[in-house]
């Protein structure tokens, strides 16, 4: 295994032959200064690797926390648009039976106006007809009621 060039020349300072000029003392001082030196590096290191650990984890919980906001915010978007095609399949719906009804009242009106005007004045006033127009605004009366109630409850959650 091959150190690096810092590492060597610590090693070679650190554990050199003693000189006669530095007594044992002196050296293993130094050795010890060395030493705590490194220590106070590895601690440090230490202090930063938990703080480090520490950010990651605080990242984490906001990650979880921002994804649970917008896994909510596409769920509730996901309901608001399930309710808008319902509220527009209704409409059309409604759209359709409206324009249904027209065609019925147009054809009931148009077999009026084939008729001689003698016979329409004779078919309007009879008592049966009579009974037969009311129930007919009636029912369209129910159908305009049920259909307004039906459009409030389905908007009713979008505006109370």
């Amino acid at each position: 295994m091959v150190s690096s060039p810092v590492k060597l020349n610590q090693l070679e300072s650190t554990w050199s032959l003693p000189d006669e000029k530095e007594s044992t003392i002196d050296i293993l001082q130094r050795q010890l200064h060395e030493l705590e030196k490194r220590v106070d590096k590895y601690f440090d290191d230490l202090d930063d690797a938990k703080e480090m650990c520490e950010q990651a984890k605080a990242n984490i919980e906001r990650f979880q926390l921002k994804a649970k906001v917008e896994k909510e915010l596409v769920r509730k978007d996901a309901e608001i648009q399930q309710i808008q095609a319902k509220l527009y399949s209704a409409v059309k719906e409604l759209n359709e039976k409206v324009k249904k009804m027209k065609e019925n009242d147009t054809t009931v009106h148009a077999q009026e106006d084939r008729l001689p005007e003698a016979a329409r004045n004779a078919s309007r006033y009879t008592t049966s007809a009579r009974v037969c127009r009311y129930i007919k605004i009636g029912c369209a009366l129910v159908f305009d009621s049920v259909a307004a109630y039906a459009l409030f409850t389905i908007t009713k959650p979008f505006f109370f």
